[in-house]
C-alpha cells in the first residue's frame, strides 16, 4: 500500500500573518464604525426638537459610545425621548390627550448615514 506524506513548512508564520491581518482589519473597521457613530450622534443632535423651556435637554442628552471595537450605540436617557422619536396618540397617565407626530430625529440620522458608514468600512478594509 502506498503512503503519501505531506510536510507543510512555514505554517506558524502564515498563522501569525493571518492574526496580524485580522487585528489590523478589526482596528480599521473599528475606526470607521466610530467615525460613523459620531456622524449619527451629531446629526441626531441637530434633528432633535428643542423646546425653549427645556433649553435643549433632549439634544444635549444624545451621546454615542463604542461598546466594543465593532459595536457602537447612539442613545439618550431622557424619559420623553421615545415620544419625541415615535410620537404618541392617546391619553397619558396624567389624563392629558395627545396627537403628537414622531420627529424621527434618531431614525433620520441613522438612515442618512448608513451608506456613508458602510462606505467608510469598505474604504478601511481596502486600505489593508
Amino acid at each position: 500500500m502506498a503512503m503519501i506524506e505531506i510536510k507543510l513548512e512555514g505554517m506558524s508564520e502564515l498563522l501569525k500573518g493571518v492574526k496580524a491581518y485580522e487585528l489590523q482589519m478589526r482596528g480599521r473597521v473599528s475606526y470607521a464604525i466610530e467615525a460613523g457613530m459620531i456622524r449619527i450622534r451629531d446629526d441626531a443632535k441637530g434633528y432633535a426638537p428643542v423646546r425653549k423651556k427645556q433649553g435643549g435637554n433632549l439634544r444635549n442628552s444624545i451621546r454615542g459610545e463604542m461598546l466594543s471595537p465593532l459595536t457602537a450605540v447612539v442613545e439618550t436617557n431622557v424619559v420623553y425621548a421615545a415620544r419625541q422619536e415615535f410620537g404618541f396618540i392617546g391619553t397619558d397617565k396624567l389624563g392629558r390627550t395627545y396627537n403628537q407626530q414622531g420627529r424621527l430625529y434618531m431614525t433620520r440620522a441613522a438612515e442618512e448615514n448608513t451608506e456613508r458608514l458602510l462606505a467608510g468600512i469598505r474604504r478601511e478594509i481596502e486600505r489593508i
